[in-house]
């Protein structure tokens, strides 16, 4: 097993350490997916919100044409 597949690992262990129990706990605005609905305004219209979801919708439309092509 390669030192990068070992640090994969262990990102994975720590964001489920960190993601089940905000999952479990029911409260408000600790769980990944409530970040990045915060962090790009995917709720209401703030400042900047156009930007932000553009953002990223521009990296998610990247990061699946990475995923099936390899492609940088």
């Amino acid at each position: 097993m390669s030192g990068y597949t070992v640090a994969w690992v262990l990102w994975g262990t720590m964001f489920l350490a960190i993601e089940l129990p905000a999952v479990l706990n029911r409260t408000d605005g600790d769980t990944l997916s409530e970040h990045l609905r915060s962090w790009f305004a995917l709720r209401g219209k703030p400042a900047g919100w156009v930007a932000r979801r553009a953002a990223l919708a521009a990296f998610f439309a990247w990061f699946v044409a990475h995923l099936f092509t390899g492609a940088v």
